[in-house]
């Protein structure tokens, strides 16, 4: 995967990366092949009354997983204009998957909303709530963090990403504490 730092082209290349992805992942070749494993560009109407329609860039049916594909060099914080009907909004990236999530049926809401600009994968477990804080995966530590994303192949293989989440949670929480003494005696 090395091979996507400071590469990568949301239309171009998508396809490749994601395959790529699953099969280090495990998903057999001729599922990612038939594209019987994911979906990409699933068509989505954003607007009841109007005709204006998106595409999610990946969806995975199997774990509800929505999948926001950027460029490289894309800041995955920073609104960006999109089209909305027959204007064009700032929004975020986070907001955009969102909004696409929001449009799904019922039984295809994600678990899982992904935002990746090839040199980092950002995850939000969205299934309890929408301000999880996320878990962010940078392209240069995949070999050592590729587990974490095994809820892309695994449902119920969502409990070492909430452990995770639970150690980061944690670890700002100390940070915050260190940060709040150390203003204190530098006051």
């Amino acid at each position: 995967m090395d091979t996507w730092k400071n590469q990568g082209s949301e239309v171009a290349d998508k396809v490749t990366y994601w395959n790529t992805l699953l099969e280090l992942l495990g998903v057999p070749k001729e599922q990612i092949d038939n594209k019987t494993y994911i979906e990409y560009e699933k068509p989505i109407k954003l607007h009841e009354n109007e005709s204006f329609h998106g595409s999610i860039d990946a969806y995975i049916p199997s774990t509800h997983v929505l999948i926001e594909q950027k460029s490289n060099g894309v800041d995955l914080t920073k609104p960006e204009n999109r089209p909305n009907g027959n204007h064009t909004e700032k929004i975020t990236p986070f907001s955009q998957a969102k909004r696409y999530d929001d449009h799904l049926g019922s039984k295809e809401k994600a678990n899982f909303l992904v935002l990746s600009n090839f040199n980092q994968i950002v995850v939000y477990d969205v299934r309890e709530s929408i301000d999880t804080k996320p878990i962010i995966i940078n392209i240069e530590d995949l070999e050592k963090d590729l587990y974490l994303l095994n809820f892309l192949v695994k449902p119920d293989d969502s409990k070492r990403l909430e452990k995770e989440k639970r150690v980061s949670f944690a670890a700002g929480t100390l940070v915050s504490q260190i940060y709040n003494e150390l203003a204190d005696i530098f006051a």
